[in-house]
């Protein structure tokens, strides 16, 4: 079986679909794995064609956890934590579910007779309300109404622009002479069948693990850190008290997974952010999080995958996280585990580009990574 790992697709559909389609040719009988270190969603604006990818290509993906799953389900488990999320990239990825069950919706003439909305409503309602019954049991604060005032208040204009008034502009263009009762009743159809979907989709992200060990060499893992640093000099956006002793792979199954997701690191010496630089138990990591430039020295803008290298002069981790939620300069950073060759898909599908000089999708290669020696803390930037 051949394995390759990206991270961070942030919700652009376009350069996964086009990776997976070369890798299918180049893979005929289908014997690869595409494992996807966490952050599927938010940020970019075609996280539910991202979800039907996935799915779709179920025997084929490995996906792991990542801060951005942890966030939504975190909202799905109490809906008043909804801010983080929302501060984070939430909107674009609820308007992308919301695109196709508001033009069904909408398309339905059901939606011009009061009584018959009226009861599609109560049956909405009442059909979301078992779904989270059965995922976090009755007598806990998930009534529907919490998760749909959650989503209604939004805190700045331009959360309001992207989803409260986007969803009410639908209605009022496709359905202008429905009555307002009735475009209330709508509106909150349309969160409900967001909701509904919510429930699939946290089910999906429940059974999926943070981190995987891949051909006892490679440790993947979205933040990169799995322990805490004994370094002076390096601060942690995760404290402490949220580590457990974690020296070797048995322990990881005992780690808790919030450093997993969330652990970023800054070297004071160097004023840049910190990648590993030490294998873990023998393993290389292999991670996302954290975009590749801010790891830079120089003020480098490279997005090309970020080799750091431990004492012995082997290769203690890999950073691959390439901003892909940028459809015009971004780009999806992926290694093949074969010989830790790298391929960087870049450009955009131009109907959708915004950017008149938008290049077309295209993946450049590089030959595999070579072990070289390298001072301690220094950060070589393949080719670049």
């Amino acid at each position: 079986m051949h394995n390759y790992v990206v991270s961070d697709i942030h919700g652009n559909s376009e350069r996964l679909r086009f990776l997976l389609s070369s890798l299918k040719q180049k893979h005929s009988n289908g014997d690869f794995v595409l494992h996807i270190i966490g952050d599927v969603f938010d940020r970019g604006n075609s996280s539910a064609e991202v979800y039907n990818i996935l799915i779709k290509n179920k025997d084929n993906i490995n996906l792991l956890l990542g801060n951005h799953e942890y966030m939504f389900m975190d909202f799905m488990e109490e809906p008043k934590s909804f801010i983080q999320w929302q501060m984070n990239g939430a909107y674009p990825t609820i308007e992308s579910f919301t695109e196709e069950f508001m033009t069904n919706l909408l398309n339905d003439d059901i939606i011009f007779e009061h009584r018959m909305v009226r009861d599609l409503y109560a049956e909405s309602y009442k059909i979301t309300q078992s779904k989270i019954n059965k995922l976090f049991g009755r007598g806990k604060q998930n009534e529907v109404q919490a998760y749909i005032d959650e989503l209604k208040n939004t805190t700045t204009d331009r959360d309001m622009r992207t989803i409260s008034l986007y969803i009410k502009n639908r209605i009022k263009k496709e359905c202008p002479h429905l009555e307002r009762k009735n475009k209330i009743l709508v509106e909150n159809i349309c969160y409900l069948l967001i909701l509904d979907k919510f429930c699939e989709l946290y089910k999906y992200f429940s059974m999926i693990n943070p981190y995987a060990i891949v051909d006892d060499k490679y440790l993947l893992v979205h933040s990169g850190f799995v322990s805490k640093s004994t370094k002076e000099n390096i601060t942690d956006s995760v404290p402490k008290s949220f580590y457990r002793p974690c020296r070797t792979r048995e322990d990881l199954d005992f780690q808790d997974f919030y450093p997993m997701l969330w652990s970023r690191r800054f070297d004071k010496e160097t004023n840049c952010r910190f990648a590993p630089n030490e294998k873990f138990d023998g393993l290389t990591i292999i991670f996302g999080h954290t975009i590749v430039s801010n790891f830079r020295k120089n003020n480098s803008n490279s997005l090309n995958p970020l080799i750091t290298y431990d004492a012995n002069g082997e290769i203690a981790s890999i950073g691959i996280d390439g901003k892909n939620y940028d459809r015009e300069n971004g780009q999806l950073n992926c290694i093949c585990l074969d010989d830790l060759s790298l391929m960087m898909v870049t450009g955009s599908n131009k109907i959708h580009s915004t950017n008149k000089h938008s290049k077309p999708l295209t993946i450049s290669k590089l030959p595999p990574i070579l072990n070289k020696t390298h001072k301690q803390h220094e950060l070589p930037e393949v080719g670049d």
